[in-house]
């Protein structure tokens, strides 16, 4: 199986933030992919937000539009979009997906900082009694002393 990159969680989160935006403002589903197609950066991401433009284009429905391009996508994501069109309310289906992934990133984050003092304790332990064994290694070593 090949490797499949996929979409970040902060890019995924900005991108349901804007579009639940965009639509809770009136804006047609076409004109907001063709937007979200030209912000995109990389190759990646600007095929596969291109590969659903063309599919909404074409008059299938966000969820269908999204279904050739699944694996760049969390399955959350395409659930809940989903359902957002079956109940008529995809807009505020977004902004929840967007509260969720920046709270999704907040806890990261949180998580990677939380882990830092705990690293760099172990790390200055680890050399602190690296430098003991050494320089008792030297010191029993040392012309004129017993070993131990």
């Amino acid at each position: 199986m090949l490797f499949s990159p996929r979409i970040s969680t902060k890019n995924l989160a900005a991108l349901c933030h804007r579009t639940s935006t965009a639509l809770e403002a009136g804006v047609d589903l076409r004109t907001v992919w063709a937007g979200e197609t030209k912000r995109a950066t990389g190759f990646t991401a600007r095929s596969r937000f291109r590969a659903v433009s063309e599919g909404v284009n074409c008059g299938s429905s966000m969820s269908d539009a999204l279904e050739p391009v699944a694996d760049y996508f969390p399955s959350l994501f395409l659930e809940l979009v989903r359902v957002g069109e079956q109940t008529g309310h995809l807009d505020g289906a977004l902004k929840q997906l967007a509260k969720h992934y920046d709270y999704q990133r907040t806890l990261a984050q949180g998580f990677l900082v939380a882990m830092i003092w705990p690293l760099t304790e172990l790390g200055l332990s680890i050399a602190i009694i690296g430098v003991l064994i050494w320089v008792m290694g030297a010191i029993g070593r040392s012309p004129g002393t017993e070993p131990i």
